[in-house]
């Protein structure tokens, strides 16, 4: 299956390889939360711009102090 741009690549992933019924319902699931960012037990890297215009990069502020692995 080929994909020609990043929503079809979506698509076929979620439909493939997750429980998921369709890219609205993961969209409308997706979340990422202080509890979550806590809990973690791997390094994990976030990587953000200041100007990217669908999350806000001071969305990220309060996660910063949360966990020793993020």
């Amino acid at each position: 299956m080929t994909a020609s741009n990043c929503m079809e690549m979506t698509e076929i992933f979620v439909g493939n390889h997750s429980p998921y019924p369709n890219v609205t319902a993961y969209f409308e699931s997706y979340a990422v939360t202080s509890d979550m960012m806590a809990a973690l037990g791997t390094p994990t890297t976030i990587i953000t711009a200041v100007d990217y215009p669908i999350v806000p990069v001071a969305d990220f502020y309060p996660f910063a102090d949360l966990s020793p692995y993020l």
